[in-house]
């Protein structure tokens, strides 16, 4: 994701950092196509095949402002789910917390093994489901697995689950221990039954895309709006029009493209959502929580954000 001082005011900072932005990068270079063919129309339109005579600019501009209208659309429903997204990793966030806390309330300070126990295996849920969203997990990033969950997780399809099913074992192993009260095993099992859900949304969000049709029918219609603005204005605007055209498809394929970038916010684009980052600050939190200072570390944002000065 992309990092940036929101306090800025400064207008013309802002534009300048923009040119920094991949999409902007994309979108120039389909900008350049763009103007050779509309180049090539203007010429049409103006020597060969003239339209704007029969064809009535009122009603072109009516399309142009209901493409407009279903682009506003097309944006608001990918920030919806980029949005919904960062939701469901606050919730996360507040829910690894909170089992922390409840763990510190209870366990005596001396009992390090279930106190670590819980401190690592809070943390490898979210670093797990951080890279399981991504499709890059790999165990040997997760911290201090005990040797048997390491080999059980090869054959694991689903490591988020596997981490959960540990940490619920320990629970009810507590509570049969005498450790904790019914009433706080209650509490724990609604914030892991928490963990289940923030995943399941996450998954709904990654595993259900817009649907083809939709993407493939906003996509043709913007080419063949923008194909048609030089045939439409030949007379008025002649050569002039190819900047027009230019202006119209940057405006309209830009918004299409800033919506596929963030309609799948779990993957590693420059404005997806910083999950391996969020994942570090759970670690730091759960294991001062639990009173293990010397293995808070730094979150590293540089390795995970475009930063921009």
């Amino acid at each position: 994701m992309i990092l940036y001082d929101n306090n800025s005011r400064n207008w013309f900072k802002d534009i300048l950092n923009s040119f920094k932005s991949k999409t902007l990068v994309l979108l120039f270079k389909r900008g350049v196509f763009v103007i050779i063919l509309s180049s090539v129309n203007v010429y049409i339109a103006t020597t060969y095949w003239n339209i704007s005579s029969v064809a009535s600019e009122g009603v072109f501009t009516i399309v142009g402002i209901a493409l407009s209208i279903v682009m506003v659309f097309r944006t608001n429903t990918a920030y919806d789910r980029w949005w919904e997204g960062r939701k469901q990793w606050g919730d996360l966030v507040n829910n690894c917390r909170s089992i922390a806390l409840l763990v510190d309330a209870k366990l005596p300070k001396f009992d390090e093994d279930n106190r670590h126990f819980f401190a690592r295996y809070i943390t490898n849920y979210a670093f797990a489901l951080s890279a399981h969203l991504k499709g890059t997990f790999n165990k040997d990033k997760l911290y201090d697995l005990e040797d048997e969950d390491v080999k059980l997780l090869d054959i694991y399809q689903h490591p988020p689950n596997f981490i959960a099913k540990k940490l619920y074992s320990r629970t009810v192993r507590l509570l049969e221990q005498g450790h904790l009260s019914e009433f706080i095993e209650l509490k724990m099992f609604d914030h892991l039954a928490g963990f289940n859900s923030i995943t399941g949304a996450c998954e709904r969000i990654k595993n259900t895309p817009i649907p083809f049709s939709y993407r493939s029918y906003i996509k043709t219609f913007i080419t063949f709006y923008v194909f048609m603005i030089p045939y439409i204005y030949a007379d008025d605007l002649g050569y002039f029009g190819v900047i027009v055209t230019v202006l119209e498809f940057c405006v309209l394929a830009g918004l299409e493209m800033m919506a596929e970038e963030i309609e799948n916010p779990f993957e590693e684009k420059d404005n997806d959502l910083p999950t391996h980052s969020l994942s570090v600050m759970i670690k730091n939190n759960v294991y001062e929580i639990l009173g293990f200072y010397e293995e808070v570390e730094d979150i590293p944002e540089k390795d995970f954000y475009s930063i921009i000065n």
